[in-house]
C-alpha cells in the first residue's frame, strides 16, 4: 500500500493542503477527487498529523464504501458507525446486530489512539455519552481479582444486559451460584467466570452450543450493552 500512498505525499497540491491544515485554518476545501482518492487522502492526513478523523457521508451505503476503501489502506484505524435500522412493524424494535456493531465502534473510539470513523448523518443523530462515561463502565478483570456476585449482577443490570437461565446470544448474562456467564459486544465468544468465594478463580471462553470451555483467559473486559448509560442530568 505504501507504493500507492507515498507518491501522493510529493504532490504540490498535497503539500499545500498539509500546510493549510498545519496553520489551523478552520475551513479547507478540496475539489475534484473521487471517493477512493478521498479515502487515500484521509489516511495520509490522519497518519501525518497522528490524529483521528471523522468522515460524515449522506447515507450508510457511502459510509460503508469509504470504510472498506480505508480498510484497504489503514485497517487498524478504520471504524464504521452504522445507523439504526428502521423497523416499521414495531416502532421500538431495533436490530441487535446493529447495536453490537455500534458498540464495537464506540469501543474502538475510546481504546485506540487514532481512528478514522466513517458514519452517515443519520448514524450521528443519536445522542451519545461523553467518552469518559464509557471508560468508567469498561472494566478489566483478571484471575485473582476480588469481585462478589452482587457486583457482577449490578454491573450487568445497569449496562443493558438481559438476565437469562442459559446464554443464547450476545447481550445476555446468567448467574448460577459462583458461576457467571456473559456475552458482551466486544467478546469473541461468551465468557464463563468461576468464583471461589469473592475471588475470580478462572475465566474462560465457552462454546455457545455445547456450553463447553474453549480457551482459558487471564483477563477479560466487561463492556456495556447499550449506548446511553446515564440520565439526562448526568451529562
Amino acid at each position: 500500500m505504501d507504493k500507492i500512498l507515498l507518491p501522493i505525499e510529493y504532490l504540490e497540491e498535497y503539500k499545500h493542503l498539509v500546510g493549510a491544515l498545519g496553520e489551523n485554518i478552520k475551513t479547507v476545501e478540496v475539489h475534484g477527487i473521487s471517493d477512493v482518492q478521498k479515502s487515500i487522502l484521509t489516511v495520509l492526513l490522519s497518519k501525518h498529523f497522528a490524529k483521528s478523523v471523522l468522515l460524515i457521508t449522506h447515507n450508510d451505503i457511502l459510509a460503508r464504501k469509504i470504510y472498506e476503501d480505508i480498510s484497504n489502506f489503514d485497517p487498524s484505524a478504520a471504524v464504521l458507525l452504522p445507523s439504526w435500522e428502521m423497523v416499521f412493524h414495531k416502532i421500538d424494535a431495533r436490530s441487535n446486530e446493529i447495536s453490537i456493531k455500534r458498540l464495537k465502534a464506540l469501543n474502538s473510539i475510546i481504546t485506540k489512539k487514532r481512528v478514522i470513523l466513517c458514519a452517515s448523518v443519520e448514524a450521528l443523530l443519536n445522542r451519545l455519552p461523553k467518552p469518559y462515561i464509557f471508560r468508567t463502565k469498561c472494566l478489566k478483570i483478571k484471575v485473582g481479582d476480588k469481585m462478589p456476585v452482587e457486583d457482577f449482577l449490578a454491573y450487568f443490570s445497569q449496562t443493558g444486559y438481559e438476565r437469562v437461565d442459559m446464554i443464547e446470544g450476545c447481550g445476555q448474562f446468567s448467574i448460577r451460584g459462583g458461576i457467571i456467564d456473559f456475552y458482551g459486544p466486544i467478546n469473541d465468544n461468551p465468557v464463563r467466570i468461576e468464583l471461589f468465594d469473592d475471588e475470580i478463580d478462572s475465566i474462560r471462553y465457552f462454546d455457545l452450543e455445547t456450553q463447553r470451555s474453549i480457551t482459558k483467559l487471564d483477563m477479560v473486559e466487561l463492556f456495556p450493552m447499550r449506548e446511553m448509560l446515564l440520565k439526562h442530568e448526568d451529562f
